[in-house]
């Protein structure tokens, strides 16, 4: 319990930070004194069961310290100094697991970090002046501090930015922070992919499973996979809650009454991967979210609403027409990134081939993908290849593992090649997703599902079989590869369409374009009918009500066609 009564560290943020500072002069992280005020009270995933290995990499990076940063030799020193009084801090919390001694530990330890941060913003000014930088050296830990401090602050924000800069860490610190401070706090999580929610799932409960304040908080699936004896357990025990739009619709807005225990303290709610709300689908998401915020009103919660998207034009006003709330917006950039190579690749004739007026055929972008990717795979590059068909991508993963028992003569390799796509059962996606993450699979072809936001690391080359139908899911594509900070190889295949052709011999059309703007209409009417009916069945409709939506027409032509009553109280269903 003393644990819990005081101010604790986030170990895997101290890891992060000690990596970042000593490896590295150009990446300094500016972690300030008042983010550590507000978030140090995320316990210290188990610092006692782990410190064998915290002092293990402090140990390796003293040993490298000098050699890594091109500095003066007195800040070498003062940089070694500091760790080295980590070192002890961290031992001295080791030795203690009673009250007046881990508050003493800690403290000292958060002064110790904050010296070190000091140092960082001494480092950086003085390598700048090295190398004659004229640009700011930050780290992707910034935007984690930076998201974390506005949402905790009751602040809705959206950060949007590339793969790897910090986005996971910037919503987890605030979340986890409140739920271990607050017993009955609860958070609700949305992704658009299956494999996106899992990944983040098993994220948060490795850190749960380690900090004794989130033992109650049983982050849980809700989804189309979650068995039905399961759901009722998810409903009335489980404090953060991974699910989707649509399982949102179908069962907690229709059912909210039995929701009332997440509705009525819940904190926070993350929306992941926004930018792919767009269109139809995102006009359905939006009202989906706004008669959501409609009823945590109505049980007496106001959540924080957390945004996290790749780059997009002008994520602010994005944000705010999916939930009708102003959201700040977080877009610099500053997350390290490995050296990308980009190429555009036009398949060759057919030899002897026809189409129609004897005009010639090329190979079949899908063809050349599996080829490409046994090639690379062949060589010892984890690669990724994405296709427009869930047919394309069996028939890709099939043709790869040929090649590389054939021609190449690799039929180990080929045994590691797997293909993933919806339409798997839950067991056989899970599994599919753990040879991912442990580097048990060389090659993956996928459609768009893996796509979005899922943390592979190791993984080399990305091959897209076809140009994916914008400039935003080009990259996020592209951004599966070298999320370590490695080099990275992505490749363009056209196929033989006008647009891939264009394309492929006008390259600044596409690398040099800017992602495009997100564009939908929540006031849509064909659009806004179907879900006022479905508010107006989940909660009388008030005037207030009606101008949020934006729906004065809407609601006349329903209660003309009998199907809302005008009442004292508001519209009735």
């Amino acid at each position: 319990m003393a644990l819990l009564a005081t101010e604790t560290i986030l170990f895997v943020a101290i890891l992060a930070l000690l990596v970042r500072t000593a490896l590295c002069s150009l990446r300094g992280f500016t972690l300030t004194e008042r983010f550590f005020q507000l978030h140090i009270k995320l316990v210290v995933v188990h610092i006692q069961a782990r410190l064998t290995l915290a002092l293990e990499c402090i140990d390796f990076l003293l040993h490298i310290a000098l050699a890594a940063l091109p500095l003066k030799q007195f800040l070498c020193l003062d940089l070694l100094a500091i760790l080295f009084e980590l070192t002890l801090a961290l031992r001295i919390f080791g030795c203690f697991n009673a009250g007046r001694f881990i508050k003493e530990s800690l403290t000292h330890t958060l002064h110790v970090l904050i010296r070190l941060d000091h140092l960082c913003k001494v480092v950086i000014r003085t390598t700048e002046r090295h190398f004659g930088c004229q640009h700011k050296l930050t780290a992707a830990g910034v935007l984690a501090v930076v998201l974390a401090q506005a949402a905790w602050a009751g602040e809705d924000a959206v950060i949007s930015t590339g793969t790897s800069s910090g986005k996971s860490l910037g919503y987890q610190l605030p979340i986890l922070s409140r739920l271990a401070q607050e017993p009955t706090a609860c958070a609700l999580y949305l992704t658009p992919t299956k494999a996106l929610g899992s990944d983040q799932l098993q994220a948060v409960l490795e850190l749960c499973r380690g900090i004794p304040a989130l033992k109650g908080v049983v982050p849980s699936p809700y989804d189309g996979d979650t068995p039905q004896e399961s759901r009722a357990g998810v409903r009335d025990h489980s404090r953060f809650i991974f699910s989707n739009p649509d399982m949102v619709h179908m069962s907690l807005l229709a059912a909210h009454a039995r929701w009332a225990r997440l509705l009525r303290h819940l904190e926070f709610i993350v929306i992941d991967e926004c930018h792919s709300y767009r269109g139809v689908f995102g006009a359905n998401v939006a009202l989906v979210l706004r008669r959501l915020l409609r009823l945590c009103a109505h049980y007496g919660s106001r959540p924080t609403v957390i945004y996290a998207s790749a780059t997009m034009k002008d994520p602010g006003r994005h944000a705010q027409r999916l939930t009708g709330r102003p959201a700040r917006a977080i877009t610099e950039d500053t997350a390290p990134t490995g050296a990308r190579t980009v190429a555009l690749w036009e398949p060759g004739f057919i030899e002897g081939a026809e189409g129609e007026h004897g005009a010639p055929v090329r190979r079949a972008a899908t063809t050349e993908a599996a080829e490409m990717m046994a090639s690379f795979i062949a060589e010892g590059a984890r690669t990724m290849t994405f296709v427009r068909s869930r047919r394309s991508a069996e028939v890709v993963a099939m043709r790869a593992a040929e090649v590389l028992s054939g021609s190449l003569g690799r039929p180990d390799f080929a045994q590691r090649i797997a293909a993933y796509r919806a339409g798997y059962l839950a067991e056989d996606r899970r599994a599919l997703e753990r040879a991912l993450d442990d580097a048990s699979l060389l090659g993956v072809a996928t459609t768009s599902a893996l796509e979005l936001g899922i943390d592979v690391g190791g993984l080399d080359a990305v091959v897209t079989a076809g140009f994916p139908g914008t400039v935003a899911s080009f990259w996020q594509q592209a951004g599966r590869a070298g999320r370590r900070g490695q080099g990275s190889l992505v490749v363009l295949i056209a196929r033989d369409e006008p647009m891939d052709t264009y394309l492929v011999h006008h390259p600044e059309a596409l690398l040099g374009t800017p992602v495009e703007n997100s564009v939908f209409d929540p006031t849509n009417p064909f659009i806004l009918r179907g879900h006022v009916y479905c508010a107006a069945v989940e909660r009388p409709l008030s005037e207030a009500d009606v101008e949020a939506f934006g729906a004065r027409d809407v609601v006349d032509d329903l209660t003309a066609a009998g199907l809302l009553r005008r009442r004292p109280a508001g519209w009735f269903a």
